[in-house]
C-alpha cells in the first residue's frame, strides 16, 4: 500500500466519522425527548420571567404532559398508615408543604434515593414533610428498606387504591410536591441526588416568590 492510498483511507475514515456524528446530532436535535424544556413549559405556576432551564431531569415530554395534567390541582386528603403503629393519618392535617414519595423495595432507583432524601429531610425538618409511601409489604420486603437506612415509611390505605393509582405512574420513585393547602406544585419521577432535591424544592416552593 503506497502513501497516496494510506492518505486516501485516512481521509475516507475522517469523512465517515464526520457523517456519523452529524447524523447523531441531527437525530438528537429532532428528538422531542431530548429537547430543552424551560421551567415555564414544565410548571405553569412559576413565573415565565424566571430564566431558569432544567438541565437534565425535565426533558421528558411524557413528564411534561403528566405535569400539565396535575400541577395546580388538589391532590386529595388521602389517608396514609404508619407501618409500625398502624395509626392512620390524613394528609391535610399536616398543614405544611408535603413531599410524597412513591417507592418500592424492589426498585433500585428507590433504594438509591433513600440516602439523599433522608439527608434533605433532616436538613429541612420542620419546614417540609417527606412521606415515603408504598404498598403493603412483607417483613422481608420491609427489611430491604431498613437495611438501606429507611425506617420511617407508610402504607397506602387500601380503600383509596384507585385515587392513589391515578398518581402512581409507572416509573418510580415518583415525587409529588404539595403546598400547605394540598395543591400540587411540582412532580418528578426517577433518580434524585441531594442537588436535584434541593433544586426541586426551590422550584416547587421558592422560585415564584
Amino acid at each position: 500500500m503506497n502513501k497516496k492510498q494510506i492518505v486516501f483511507i485516512i481521509f475516507a475514515i475522517i469523512i465517515l466519522i464526520t457523517l456519523i456524528c452529524t447524523v447523531f446530532l441531527l437525530k438528537n436535535k429532532n428528538n422531542p425527548n431530548t429537547e430543552e424544556i424551560s421551567i415555564s413549559d414544565y410548571n405553569p405556576i412559576i413565573s415565565e420571567k424566571l430564566n431558569y432551564t432544567l438541565i437534565n431531569f425535565y426533558k421528558d415530554k411524557d413528564m411534561i404532559q403528566i405535569a400539565q395534567k396535575y400541577i395546580g390541582k388538589e391532590y386529595g386528603n388521602i389517608t396514609y398508615i404508619d407501618r409500625i403503629s398502624a395509626n392512620k393519618y390524613k394528609l391535610y392535617d399536616l398543614k405544611k408543604p408535603v413531599i410524597i414519595e412513591y417507592i418500592d423495595p424492589h426498585c433500585t432507583a428507590c433504594i438509591n434515593a433513600i440516602e439523599p432524601v433522608e439527608k434533605i429531610r433532616e436538613k429541612y425538618k420542620g419546614i417540609y414533610t417527606f412521606i415515603p409511601i408504598t404498598d403493603k409489604l412483607s417483613t422481608s420486603e420491609e427489611s430491604i428498606f431498613e437495611q438501606n437506612g429507611l425506617t420511617e415509611f407508610y402504607y397506602f390505605d387500601s380503600t383509596e387504591t384507585e385515587k392513589i393509582n391515578d398518581y402512581h405512574q409507572s416509573a418510580i420513585p415518583f415525587f409529588i410536591f404539595l403546598d400547605e393547602t394540598g395543591n400540587i406544585r411540582l412532580i418528578h419521577r426517577g433518580d434524585v441526588s441531594e442537588d436535584i432535591l434541593e433544586g426541586l424544592l426551590y422550584i416547587a416552593y421558592e422560585a415564584d416568590k
